[in-house]
């Protein structure tokens, strides 16, 4: 599996996923894309399979691919600080939290990412738990892999060329924020997490109110320009956190 991530060796055979495109898959790209955690999610899998740890930790690597650069500069930074080669591979798969704030990562276009995702799917879904004889995938598990695989072929998954969604995170002084090993610490826009705030806040005032269009869309108006001012400020350099 490793070499096939690094772009070597021969994605694994799989009965249970439908066939591999015959031709190369043509890169396309969407500008609504799909979050790495739904799409980690839909396969469902066993709370307490033995293997659920080692095939989620082997999508996280699929899906996004670490920037080498950002990366080897982390990896020199624990070096420096007496951290052998195989506490920093303990710390990727036990601690891979670190190298995220750190770390910049990317989702590969669809001719890269299509055959690293179905080679997590080959290996990992038909391991047994030898406690019950149960396989990771069930049969519901391996029809959302396959609807994964295709939304990756269409371009629905990979980041846009050109983008970047990570800039360096400022403290509450509007100073740019390093970690303890003099690393910056990186924001990421990517995914669903930073929309939850606006989806909370629909929620809550259309959830139990009754408002016309018009209304609704003054409300709307309001917050759009609340909390474009507030990530102005948040993101702004030299700007403090004055409440």
């Amino acid at each position: 599996l490793l070499g096939i991530l690094e772009g070597g060796g021969a994605t694994p055979a799989c009965r249970f996923l439908k066939p591999a495109p015959s031709e190369p898959i043509i890169d396309k790209f969407s500008p609504v894309i799909e979050d790495g955690f739904h799409a980690m999610d839909r396969a469902k899998v066993k709370i307490h399979h033995p293997f659920k740890k080692a095939y989620f930790h082997a999508f996280m690597l699929a899906w996004f691919a670490y920037d080498p650069v950002s990366l080897e500069a982390a990896k020199d930074a624990l070096r420096v600080k007496g951290a052998l080669e195989e506490e920093i591979e303990y710390n990727m798969y036990f601690n891979a939290d670190w190298f995220h704030k750190c770390v910049k990562r990317r989702v590969l276009p669809p001719a890269q990412l299509y055959w690293r995702v179905r080679a997590v799917y080959a290996v990992y879904g038909t391991k047994v738990d030898p406690s019950d004889g149960l396989p990771l995938f069930n049969k519901t598990a391996w029809s959302k892999a396959n609807n994964v695989l295709l939304e990756i072929i269409k371009g629905h998954c990979s980041d846009p060329p050109g983008f970047d969604f990570y800039h360096q995170k400022l403290t509450k002084r509007g100073e740019p924020a390093f970690n303890s090993l003099g690393l910056p610490l990186l924001e990421c826009s990517r995914g669903t997490n930073l929309t939850e705030c606006v989806h909370k806040q629909i929620m809550a005032t259309f959830g139990s109110w009754v408002t016309g269009v018009e209304m609704g869309d003054a409300l709307l108006a309001f917050f759009r320009h609340c909390y474009n001012q507030h990530i102005s400020e948040r993101r702004r350099l030299g700007f403090p956190v004055i409440g």
